[in-house]
């Protein structure tokens, strides 16, 4: 799980607004169904927080 936390600390301190799963999929090399479960669970310890994006 520290991957993950450091890559979404890297991107959006790197510069994005918003950190997506895409990104995170695409920086680690995992699949976006391993990015998703694993973001889902550092939300549920209160490490990351979601927001559902505006597809407009």
């Amino acid at each position: 799980m520290q991957n993950y936390i450091m890559v979404v600390y890297e991107l959006y301190f790197g510069g994005n607004e918003y950190v997506g799963i895409v990104d995170i999929e695409n920086k680690l090399g995992v699949s976006k169904g391993s990015a998703s479960r694993a973001m889902s669970s550092l939300a549920e310890q209160g490490l990351v927080s979601s927001i559902k994006a505006n597809r407009d």
